[in-house]
């Protein structure tokens, strides 16, 4: 998104933090009622919500103010099959942490795919 002007990312990016904020507090009031999301046990709400969360580094949220949502991450994290699912198709040194090389290669390809020149503006 390199060819929009700032201005006109700071409310889409404004918004975006703001419902991400909400919905962690949304989260939290659950994870101090159940070890899950929705119960004690894991659910196909955890396995949906998963992605969203393990990736807050990516997306500028901070989710450490929320001792209870890191403990749930953790939770999910050491699950067996989600750690198999996380490991299919991915060099065994970049499971958890991307690699310079492939940060860069998704950035760039991000960069195409959102790009305002690949719209069909007819």
């Amino acid at each position: 998104m390199d060819d929009i002007d700032e201005a006109l990312k700071s409310h889409p990016l404004e918004r975006f933090g703001t419902e991400a904020n909400r919905l962690l507090k949304v989260m939290d009031g659950q994870l101090s009622k159940h070890k899950f999301i929705c119960s004690n046990n894991f659910t196909i709400a955890d396995i949906a919500i998963y992605p969203w969360v393990r990736g807050w580094k990516w997306s500028k949220i901070n989710i450490t103010k929320y001792p209870q949502i890191v403990d749930w991450v953790e939770r999910v994290r050491s699950r067996p099959a989600v750690g198999r699912g996380l490991a299919y198709g991915v060099p065994k040194e970049e499971i958890d942490q991307w690699s310079e090389e492939r940060k860069a290669q998704y950035a760039s390809s991000g960069s195409t795919i959102a790009s305002n020149k690949n719209l069909d503006r007819n």
